[in-house]
């Protein structure tokens, strides 16, 4: 079952499952808008998990070093 979707850059993308990937702008294309919304979602749940993972980190590592350079 194959259908025609256009992508956000006006592409006319062939999707044969749920998913495919427009080959002018490379972002993925869906034919249920509740699941691009979805993919939407999880993507930037990744992206703050990630950066979130990577200040914390950052401040962990910045703590150690004040504690232990800081000449009194």
């Amino acid at each position: 079952m194959s259908e025609q979707v256009t992508c956000k850059c006006g592409n006319l993308v062939t999707v044969d499952g749920e998913r495919s990937w427009c080959t002018k702008c490379g972002q993925p294309v869906y034919t249920d808008p509740k699941k691009q919304r979805r993919h939407k979602w999880n993507s930037l749940y990744l992206t703050v998990l990630f950066i979130g993972t990577i200040t914390f980190l950052v401040y962990i590592y910045l703590e150690l070093v004040s504690k232990f350079w800081v000449v009194e």
